[in-house]
């Protein structure tokens, strides 16, 4: 049995969900109420980078 397996749609899939996580997670969109749901402040954000 041979699996075929399509790189291209693995890389293209990998950068999106990469893109989407930047945009979801960054402050205009819920960034900011995700880091206050978690108990974080930018502070602390910068300086655990």
């Amino acid at each position: 049995m041979e699996i075929d397996i399509n790189w291209f749609g693995i890389i293209a899939g990998t950068i999106v969900a990469m893109v989407l996580g930047m945009i979801w997670y960054g402050p205009g969109v819920f960034g900011k109420k995700w880091m206050k749901a978690v108990g974080l402040t930018e502070e602390q954000m910068k300086k655990d980078s």
